[in-house]
This record gives C-alpha cells, sequence and structure tokens, in this order.
C-alpha cells in the first residue's frame, strides 16, 4: 500500500520550529491498528489522517 503525507511544523512562524505532525490527506482504506503503526514508524504521535465520506452517502 502507498500513502502520501506532509510533515508540517506548527505553532511557529519559523521553518524547523514549533511542533511536528503528519498529515495523511488521503488515510481512506487505513484501519486503527494500521494508523497506530504508521504513527509509531514516524514516531510522530501527533498524526492526522484525513477520511473522505462517499458521494453516494
Amino acid at each position: 500500500m502507498k500513502y502520501n503525507y506532509y510533515i508540517a511544523d506548527v505553532f511557529t512562524d519559523q521553518i524547523f520550529n514549533g511542533a511536528q505532525v503528519a498529515v495523511f490527506p488521503n488515510a481512506d482504506g487505513l484501519n486503527i491498528l494500521q494508523m497506530t503503526k504508521v504513527a509509531s514508524e514516524l514516531n510522530l504521535t501527533e498524526t492526522v489522517f484525513v477520511f473522505h465520506q462517499d458521494q453516494d452517502s
């Protein structure tokens, strides 16, 4: 499986300062165990997973 993600510095206006957060803008298909493992692998407990509601719902 392949997912794109971004690492952002938050709570700062300077590069490489503040707190780091990982953002997965399209996490559809991941379950809780997989998300936990991804956050652990990245060593970032502040990891955001964005899911998209089906258009048919």
